[in-house]
């Protein structure tokens, strides 16, 4: 089940309050209609027998009405006191929305200095690599072969991809050939 944003509890809450009241008034109006049911006759026009004619008299002790009252008093002290505990929840979801804001802020930034420290640590490995094949180009042939023989196969296609056709060409004939064979698929790759 999705849950409520802030917006939608709140709503919620004052729809539900809303209809508490609206039935609220609707148990009063009927009520007042069935407790004066003289008013209610000659509204709907009937006459009223000479019993109904000496109605009694009501104290205003004895009348419902401040039942009544008492019971909307307790139904509005009930309301308003939900409606504090969405306030305070309302307030204590704001500064939790805060602080997530501020540890994404944090982790936003974390993430950018471990980007731009992989970025300068590419950087030095492109470095070192060019250097590197500076280095086996400017020697001989028969020395590079030997120094290349010894290093890990995808680190000599990479740094052979990255060398001059004839330096690279030279290097991979001094290979044994079943070597030169697998980093001439790397090449290729």
């Amino acid at each position: 089940m999705a849950e409520l944003t802030d917006g939608q509890e709140i709503r919620k809450w004052t729809v539900l309050i809303w209809c508490l009241l609206v039935g609220l008034l609707g148990k009063i109006m009927i009520s007042a209609i069935l407790f004066n049911l003289g008013g209610l006759r000659d509204w709907w026009g009937l006459e009223k027998s000479q019993a109904a004619a000496a109605e009694p008299q009501f104290s205003s002790a004895t009348l419902p009405f401040p039942r009544l009252m008492a019971m909307i008093q307790e139904e509005r002290a009930a309301l308003q006191a939900r409606e504090e505990t969405l306030r305070e929840r309302e307030s204590q979801m704001l500064t939790l929305k805060q602080e997530l804001e501020s540890r994404l802020e944090e982790l936003v930034a974390a993430q950018e200095r471990v980007n731009r420290l992989l970025a300068e640590e590419g950087k030095v490995q492109d470095e070192r690599q060019r250097h590197l094949i500076v280095t086996l180009e400017s020697m001989p042939a028969e020395q590079a072969g030997k120094l290349i023989e010894k290093l890990d196969e995808p680190l000599v296609g990479r740094l052979l991809r990255c060398m001059k056709g004839q330096e690279a060409g030279k290097i991979l004939g001094l290979l044994e050939p079943e070597k030169a064979a697998r980093i001439s698929k790397q090449l290729f790759n």
